[in-house]
């Protein structure tokens, strides 16, 4: 493996606080820190190359069979619009998972929400086309991602959007009926434990296309967002699985983006956009006409 070297030369400078005293010329940064671990930008001690890389902690303690099953289902996955994995090691010892990644140094999607508040059309579908890219990917590979939103979508130095984390990722051999992601994107089969599939992912993308070129989540209204305070998780799921609660669009976007959010968010599964198993990303992408 290409970072064996650093994996095994630096777990216990990478499983304690980082002291800029401390010699650790491959450690650049942490680019990032969730309740699952950090996420490390690394550099190999060979200053001839010049190539970073991103490793990602993970305590076994924290869903220890999902550490394994995202490190599987990640390095399986090549596609252009996911991170790609150059392998893992696993730190008995201290009782973590060190997952080496590709480094995509753009910042996440959330980051950019946040500086631009909405996006222009034009990039949102730029955007859409990655991200539709990657998701019919995985569906091909009989996989779902369940966790589709802004701060799992990372920019490249291309500008171009990738997929991180299949911590919650799940292969679609088995029937799902876990309640699980971030409560804004949850799709409302999932809500109601109806059982999911891979429509989750396609509701998710309706739900982070709206954010792109609205400013905030549908069923989290602007007031709510510019305040900074988000809808209680149970009024949040309300919204979601009420048929009579009516989503607000802004009119002045073109017919076809409006129409592909709109289907997108159907809350039927059998009428959502998508719902065609493999051959779902052919109808979305002729859809959205990126």
């Amino acid at each position: 493996m290409k970072l064996d070297f650093v994996l095994r030369n630096r777990k216990r400078e990478l499983h304690d606080c980082w002291d800029p005293c401390t010699p650790m010329s491959c450690i650049l940064k942490v680019l990032g820190k969730g309740s699952s671990g950090t996420v490390w930008l690394v550099q190999p001690p060979d200053r001839s190359d010049s190539t970073l890389y991103a490793i990602k902690s993970a305590s076994q303690t924290w869903q220890h069979c999902d550490v394994r099953t995202e490190e599987t289902l990640l390095a399986q996955s090549r596609h252009e619009c996911i991170v790609r994995s150059f392998g893992s090691i696993l730190d008995r010892r201290h009782r973590k998972a060190y997952m080496a990644q590709e480094a995509c140094l753009g910042g996440d999607l959330s980051q950019l929400l946040r500086q631009e508040g909405r996006l222009p059309e034009g990039l949102a579908r730029t955007f859409t086309a990655c991200i539709t890219s990657a998701i019919g990917y995985l569906h091909s590979q009989h996989i779902m991602y369940r966790d589709l939103k802004p701060e799992n979508l990372v920019l490249d130095q291309r500008g171009l959007l990738k997929l991180v984390d299949f911590g919650l990722a799940k292969t679609t051999a088995e029937p799902a009926h876990t309640l699980c992601g971030t409560p804004e994107y949850v799709a409302p089969e999932m809500i109601e434990r109806r059982g999911h599939g891979p429509e989750v992912d396609w509701w998710g993308l309706g739900v982070v296309l709206y954010e792109m070129l609205h400013g905030h989540t549908p069923f989290n209204g602007p007031d709510q967002s510019e305040a900074g305070l988000p809808a209680s998780r149970v009024d949040l799921f309300a919204r979601v699985t009420n048929p009579f609660f009516k989503v607000t669009y802004d009119t002045t976007l073109s017919k076809p983006v409006l129409s592909f959010m709109k289907r997108l968010l159907r809350r039927k599964v059998e009428s959502r956009l998508g719902h065609l198993g493999v051959a779902a990303v052919q109808e979305v992408n002729s859809s959205h006409h990126c």
